[in-house]
């Protein structure tokens, strides 16, 4: 289950308790690996067709702008770590 944008904050306040945390920026700048593009669209790919929902025309587009070599992809990330005090 997602928790949603918050979800840091929100895990960073229940682990503080027992854990120091450490909350880390972990952008990817990947616009120049197409095959890590084409591997995240797949998976993106899956997750709709399980959700049963039709982005049809917005992948298509995405992969044509991958193979053409014109896709700007920017992963932004945020990695959370808890180590127990």
């Amino acid at each position: 289950m997602a928790v949603g944008p918050d979800c840091t904050e929100l895990i960073n306040k229940v682990f503080k308790r027992t854990h120091k945390t450490y909350v880390l920026d972990s952008t990817w700048g990947v616009s120049k690996n197409y095959e890590f593009q084409i591997y995240f669209l797949n998976f993106c790919r899956e997750i709709i067709q399980k959700n049963k929902l039709n982005f049809d025309d917005w992948l298509k587009f995405r992969l044509k702008c991958i193979k053409e070599k014109k896709s700007r992809f920017i992963l932004n990330n945020t990695d959370f770590l808890a180590i127990k005090k």
